[in-house]
């Protein structure tokens, strides 16, 4: 799927879960491994972190008051993919999730080892090899969901040509209709909107650009979009993906195949601080604690016959001491869903 590039080497100290590194404190919030963790959700009113492993097809919850990690496996046809959870407001133990080539809703309490089965509320594609692969709120909380074509490689590992713009990335109305917003895409993946609700930031995976929408709120439409930031033409190793964005208004990215986050003026196109991870593999980036100045960092081990894994590959990281200008950088809770 991926073409690996040469990948920057990490000087840090390493603890049994901890690596600290220029002024921050990287730290593994358990030693559970996951096959491709993605999509990190904080919850301000639970002060409760949620994540789904998209291979292994299951959901997690973590509270950091507690250290507790809770995994459920989701009922899903054929032990299939689940991409994203995120809670349905004021529906308790309720939450809309990505599964296969779907966005359904299920029912979990939160601590234990299995989910409801899956209701589904719409198909997105009814090719069955297409699925979903992340998602988020808008800041209406409509459901935002991009789908991807198979990882599918030769035995010279090549890409096959059904896999390439095979996605699409949809909006998800309160009436359950999946609206196409951006077509074509290789593999969608992160975003973010703007404090004053007039800007969506979107990764383009495997195009290696972020990118910016003018984004109206009452409707959901989006125009107008320009390049942010390329990190291709940035020299910068690796695939921008997962996004999340702090109350500066910077981006941070996970950049995969790369085991970093880099910080992103958005206005400028400036990089302005590289986090290195212990994994090269980093998926998706969102701010959590009380605070929110702790960044939650999700890593996948999925691609070891091209990249050999560490021992921390797959596992799920909180990162603190982020500073700008000296002080704390903050970020936004997770919007939930308000209606699907």
């Amino acid at each position: 799927m991926f073409q690996v590039e040469k990948c920057i080497c990490l000087v840090l100290l390493f603890t049994s879960t901890s690596v600290y590194v220029k002024g921050y404190k990287v730290k593994s919030i358990s030693k559970t491994v996951f096959q491709w963790a993605h999509s990190p959700y904080w919850d301000a009113g639970s002060q409760t972190l949620y994540f789904a492993d998209i291979n292994g097809g299951t959901v997690s919850s973590y509270q950091p008051s507690t250290k507790k990690l809770n995994t459920a496996k989701v009922d899903i046809e054929n032990n299939g993919t689940c991409s994203v959870i995120i809670p349905i407001k004021g529906q308790k133990n309720k939450y809309a999730v990505g599964v296969n080539n779907c966005v359904a809703n299920i029912t979990w309490d939160g601590t234990s080892s299995s989910t409801s089965k899956p209701s589904i509320i719409v198909e997105l594609n009814q090719n069955k090899t297409i699925r979903t692969h992340t998602g988020k709120a808008d800041p209406m909380g409509r459901m935002w969901i991009g789908t991807v074509g198979p990882f599918r490689e030769n035995s010279q590992g090549q890409e096959q040509p059904d896999y390439y713009k095979a996605g699409n990335e949809y909006m998800i109305t309160a009436s359950g209709k999946a609206v196409v917003k951006i077509a074509d895409v290789s593999i969608p993946d992160g975003l973010a909107w703007n404090a004053d609700k007039t800007k969506m930031y979107f990764v383009d995976c495997y195009e290696k650009k972020i990118v910016v929408y003018d984004y109206d709120n009452g409707s959901g439409d989006i125009s107008n979009m320009k390049v942010v930031f390329d990190t291709k033409a940035n020299n910068i190793d690796g695939y921008p993906a997962g996004l999340t964005i702090d109350t500066e208004g910077k981006l941070w990215v996970a950049q995969f195949f790369n085991g970093t986050v880099l910080r992103i003026d958005p206005e400028s196109g400036k990089l302005l601080k590289t986090i290195e991870i212990p994994a090269k593999e980093a998926t998706s980036v969102a701010f959590g604690g009380e605070k929110l100045d702790v960044l939650y960092v999700t890593s996948a081990r999925i691609f070891q016959h091209v990249l050999p894994p560490t021992k921390y590959s797959g596992r799920v990281f909180a990162v603190t001491g982020l500073k700008s200008a000296g002080n704390p950088v903050t970020g936004y809770p997770g919007q939930p869903i308000l209606a699907i």
